[in-house]
């Protein structure tokens, strides 16, 4: 069964919302734009895709070559140029050793989800996959508080 994205869903709700406000209250909230989005926000999203899939089979055994092919994936994606090029935009807030930090411990923890999950180690899955998360968070209180 195809997947059908929630984000232009929400948006169009929204935005009807907004436009039933009247014209003070669509003007308070930024518009939410369509299309591609900026490289890194795709990056973004595609983990998060990578997380949902992994959180709800992470403790199954049967599931381990599904949760170490999407660890994988998160590996990719950890490792895409994207992050380099967030650098050079405006939005960045500064402090790449530190963003650099936080990648490296996604990155640790999406390796560690992979191998874990290769070896049938769901311990070392959980530990892995809690890892990831944790450098999400992190980084997202850090360089993106209104996430």
């Amino acid at each position: 069964m195809p997947r059908i994205p929630l984000l232009p869903l929400l948006a169009l709700a929204l935005l009807a919302t907004l436009g039933s406000c009247g014209s003070s209250a669509a003007e308070e909230i930024p518009p939410l734009t369509f299309g591609e989005p900026p490289a890194l926000r795709h990056v973004m999203f595609e983990i998060d895709e990578l997380n949902r899939t992994i959180e709800p089979i992470l403790r199954v055994p049967e599931r381990t070559p599904v949760v170490a092919s999407t660890a994988r994936s998160m590996v990719r994606w950890a490792e895409d140029p994207a992050w380099a090029a967030y650098f050079d935009e405006p939005e960045f807030l500064g402090d790449r050793p530190l963003f650099e930090a936080y990648r490296g411990w996604l990155l640790a923890g999406a390796l560690q989800l992979a191998a874990a999950a290769e070896s049938g180690d769901i311990d070392g899955m959980r530990a892995g996959f809690v890892r990831a998360q944790q450098s999400c968070v992190a980084c997202h209180k850090r360089f993106q508080p209104n996430i």
